[in-house]
This record gives structure tokens, C-alpha cells and sequence, in this order.
């Protein structure tokens, strides 16, 4: 008796084996990244050491922007020749054509990310100084005692840093 066959065509396009290799490690890669930064985000809760945060959350997120970038290049590569031999509308090649988009979705994410946390840092520098500067202007007048000039700059910085508070 004669097994069944199947009946069906597979396409293989060239580099597929190194292709699905490469996403693999990318995305363990970022997995590895996201985890990262999840950890970050629970140190600093436990810490509350900002200019620690946000240093480590800038460098995570662009290590995580530069495998974002790799992604995306393989990705466009596969896509495009996928487009080369199956054809533009092909439901693989629709896959694909999707994925990338959402790969630079994510992209932009992270570079959003990214300027929020640096203007986060900026923040937090310019409120040190401010601190310190307020420290400077207490200890200048509990030497010489001029009240009303000490109120004045302390209200000066003290505007200052609610200002601060308010762009956050």
C-alpha cells in the first residue's frame, strides 16, 4: 500500500537559515536589554538616586536603540528580498513588511524615551545647582544678616526651582 504524500510547495529564500539566527539573537538581546532597564527602574525606587537613574537609563536605552537599529536592517534586508522573489503582496512578504514597521515603531519609542530621560538629567543637574547656590546665599547671610536682600535671592531661587519642578 502507498503512503499519502504530501502535496505542497515550500519556498526558501537565500540566507533564510542565518536570517531567522540573527533576529533570534536580536531579540534575546533585547529581551535581555528590557530586562535590564526594568531592573534600573526598581533600584531607583528603592534608592530614589536620580543622576544614578538616569545615567544607567540613558546607556541602556541606547544600547537598546542601536540592536533596535540592527533589527531593523535585517529585517529590511529579509523584506526586501523576500519582495525580490515572492512578490510585494505575498502574505509572507505582508509579515515582514509589518514587522519592520512596528520595529521602527519601537525605534521611535526608545529615541523618545531617550530625550525624556536626558532632559530628566538636565533637570536634576540644574535643581543640584540651584541647591547649592541657596546654600551659598544662607550661609552669606547668616553672616551679615541683611533680611531683606536674603529673602530676595532666597525667593529668586526658590522661583527658580519651582520652575524647574514645573517643566518636569
Amino acid at each position: 500500500m502507498a503512503s499519502k504524500a504530501s502535496v505542497g510547495a515550500q519556498i526558501s529564500l537565500d540566507g533564510e537559515k542565518s536570517y531567522k539566527q540573527a533576529i533570534k539573537d536580536i531579540v534575546a538581546q533585547l529581551k535581555s536589554l528590557q530586562a535590564e532597564q526594568k531592573k534600573i527602574a526598581a533600584q531607583f525606587e528603592q534608592t530614589n538616586n536620580a543622576q544614578r537613574y538616569n545615567t544607567q537609563s540613558a546607556q541602556n536605552l541606547s544600547d537598546q536603540i542601536q540592536v533596535q537599529q540592527k533589527y531593523i536592517a535585517e529585517l529590511t534586508n529579509h523584506y526586501q528580498k523576500q519582495v525580490d522573489q515572492l512578490g510585494i503582496f505575498n502574505s509572507e512578504t505582508l509579515k515582514t513588511k509589518a514587522s519592520v514597521e512596528k520595529a521602527e515603531a519601537a525605534l521611535a519609542d526608545l529615541n523618545k524615551q531617550l530625550v525624556n530621560v536626558n532632559a530628566l538629567d538636565q533637570v536634576t543637574q540644574k535643581e543640584k545647582l540651584l541647591a547649592s547656590e541657596l546654600d551659598k546665599v544662607k550661609a552669606k547671610f547668616e553672616l551679615d544678616g541683611n533680611t531683606k536682600e536674603k529673602n530676595a535671592q532666597t525667593t529668586k531661587i526658590l522661583s527658580e526651582q519651582v520652575e524647574n519642578a514645573r517643566e518636569k
